[in-house]
């Protein structure tokens, strides 16, 4: 399927977005969990 240059960038772009979105929240998720555990570890 071939789109128009000007939509598959829009695409992209959104798509972009979306990605580095997710990425900062799994590495907050990530982090939030490992701060819980080491205060569970220090306890």
């Amino acid at each position: 399927m071939f789109l128009p240059i000007t939509v598959n960038r829009f695409t992209y772009k959104t798509y972009k977005m979306y990605e580095t979105y997710i990425l900062a929240k799994a590495i907050t998720m990530l982090r939030l969990g490992e701060s819980r555990d080491v205060g569970n570890e220090k306890r």
